[in-house]
């Protein structure tokens, strides 16, 4: 009796030793094969790498010998290529569903535009022809003083730049963009002086938010949980950004 029970014993270990350790993948999974997958944390390659994708959530990552993967999953062959997470953007202009499939087609798979007229917030991201676009995160028109540099979007004084963060959050902006340059114009070929022969008088320098009104915005799109994006060129500029409290230069 007790020989059968050591037999019995035996062979359930076997049984279960003999097991497959593959992990199981869902038959309706998205499975991206047959590639290096560099997932972006500094770790090594992983060679002959998987990629599985559940709904809109990756839930595993590893080598092709580690799953098991079921004939009715959907299978992408990167064909020896890599497998990298989605590339930002996160400086571009004036984009539109047409180039936002450009970018995705290349690897990029988020745009962030910083800086268009006021028609861009009203464009709304969808497929186009039927195939996916970038994701775009949007600021709409920049914000600064009158005959300021790059401005869409004239304010003067902080009650102007208040209600200028405002009406652009109300119409979907993700962020907020501000100018702040003061740099001077430069003509490399003619003088000033012959410049001014042809054309008359020229400007010479940008006008410049105050601190008063950078303040104002960064205030109002934090109370409306918007970050703020200056473009700044040199130090007084760069100072004049992190006096007002911008998020990002």
């Amino acid at each position: 009796m007790r020989s059968m029970l050591w037999i019995t014993l035996v062979i359930t270990l076997v049984a279960c030793g003999s097991e497959s350790t593959e992990r199981q993948i869902p038959a309706d999974a998205l499975v991206v094969a047959n590639g290096t997958v560099i997932d972006g944390t500094g770790a090594d390659p992983i060679q002959n790498g998987v990629v599985v994708i559940e709904g809109d959530r990756i839930t595993a990552v590893g080598q092709t010998g580690d799953f098991a993967i079921p004939a009715e999953a959907q299978v992408i062959d990167a064909s020896g290529g890599a497998i990298l997470p989605g590339i930002i953007n996160a400086h571009v202009h004036v984009t539109s569903p047409a180039t936002q499939r450009l970018f995705l087609t290349e690897g990029i798979t988020t745009v962030c535009d910083t800086g268009a007229p006021s028609g861009v917030l009203a464009q709304v991201d969808r497929d186009f022809g039927g195939r996916p676009v970038a994701r775009r995160f949007r600021a709409g028109p920049i914000i600064g003083p009158p005959r300021g540099y790059e401005v869409s979007y004239e304010v003067t004084g902080p009650d102007e730049a208040r209600a200028a963060v405002a009406d652009l959050a109300d119409r979907g902006a993700d962020y907020i963009k501000i100018a702040l340059d003061a740099g001077e114009l430069s003509f490399p070929v003619l003088s000033l002086e012959e410049v001014r022969a042809i054309v008359g008088d020229v400007q010479l320098s940008f006008p410049v938010l105050s601190l008063d009104e950078v303040r104002a915005i960064v205030d109002e799109a934090h109370k409306r949980g918007l970050l703020v994006r200056a473009h700044a060129q040199h130090f007084d500029m760069f100072n004049l950004a992190l006096d007002g409290g911008v998020d990002s230069i």
